[in-house]
């Protein structure tokens, strides 16, 4: 049940309503993880996965202007997902809604094709979230957190905007000091009418050089199809690196979903592949997928089951060429989870 705040020193300085709702998430389980290739580990056990407080708070400008924010503390607990059990920022925005349009200020993880629309399947874990050991062992590289500001227009059922990204969320004043951090400018179109929910982004990045450590741009396409008893999505990524070589990262993914009652099923299949590359051990065809059942007790609480097996990184690639990974040592993750919002 959302907890409602009046503010009543605004209400008696302005004679308006500033009205605060403070919700929660909170999941506990258990979770086994087995890491393939070369160089094998296992893990497994009982904890947190996730316990956050959201606070938004909305307030009427009057004219069709409105100011709502986001603020999100994470870790609550003893083990918590900061590992020591301590409280930490988590996403958080500050959004001015106009007749012309609505104006962001954000630090979050911003959405990729593994949290975004195609990833209608298997819900709670994402490819993103498979990186949970050293030498990238997961499918997809993991989202960092950024510094972001947004400009978005609706025109109808379509929505326009421009956003600059800033590399991690270090905090005021550092953008992209030191190293060679990049920048992002990205345009994006995304549709929402009916059934159907697409969306097209292209990013640009600063700081580039003729290495391959830098990005030179990102293309993404997602969409989805709800027909009622089943949920389709589909998404496609490049990311084309600086570099003689011309390297790319190109990211595919399908989910699907079924509602049955209160049990709700559903799965995801993402590939990844990288070419000419010259870090050793990076070219290849890598392929994963997530299965999972949610089902929910009621509106707040949920059992959630999730299996996932991806292609583990493997030694001896050749230096420059596409090679097919060998997926025969497979990395593998099961989670028993219990979930609870209020």
């Amino acid at each position: 049940m959302k907890k409602t705040l009046v503010a009543l020193a605004a209400l008696a300085a302005t004679g308006a309503f500033a009205q605060v709702t403070i919700t929660g998430e909170f999941v506990l389980g258990y979770s086994t993880y087995t890491k393939g290739g070369a160089t094998a580990a296992d893990n497994s056990g009982m904890g947190v996965d996730t316990s956050r407080i959201y606070f938004n708070a909305i307030e009427d400008l009057g004219s069709g202007m409105k100011v709502d924010a986001l603020m999100t503390i994470g870790g609550l607990d003893r083990s918590g997902e900061s590992g020591d059990g301590t409280a930490g920022g988590k996403n958080a925005f500050l959004r001015l809604t106009t007749e012309a349009g609505v104006l962001t200020l954000a630090s979050t993880k911003p959405g990729d094709l593994s949290s975004g629309i195609a990833a209608v399947g298997a819900s709670y874990y994402q490819f993103d979230k498979l990186d949970i050991v050293p030498n990238n062992d997961g499918l997809f590289y993991k989202r960092p957190n950024r510094d972001w500001a947004s400009f978005a227009m609706p025109l109808g059922p379509v929505n326009l905007s421009i956003t600059h990204l800033e590399p991690g969320a270090d905090g005021l004043g550092i953008g992209a000091a030191g190293g060679n951090k990049q920048r992002t400018t990205a345009l994006q179109a995304g549709y929402k009418s009916g059934a159907i929910v697409a969306n097209i982004y292209y990013g640009t990045f600063d700081n580039r050089d003729t290495t391959q450590a830098t990005v030179k741009d990102q293309l993404r396409l997602e969409g989805a199809y709800d027909f009622g008893m089943l949920k389709a999505g589909l998404g496609y990524q490049v990311t084309n690196m600086d570099g003689a070589l011309g390297a790319k990262d190109t990211q595919t993914l399908l989910g699907l979903s079924a509602p049955l009652g209160a049990l709700k099923v559903g799965a995801n299949w993402g590939t990844r592949k990288a070419d000419d590359f010259t870090t050793a051990n990076t070219n290849g065809t890598r392929s994963g997928y997530i299965l999972g059942a949610t089902y929910s007790l009621s509106k707040r609480t949920s059992l959630i089951a999730n299996y996932a097996r991806w292609d583990a990184a493997s030694t001896g690639q050749t230096i420059g060429k596409t090679s097919t990974l060998n997926p025969a040592n497979p990395s593998t993750s099961t989670a028993l989870l219990i979930s609870h919002t209020f």
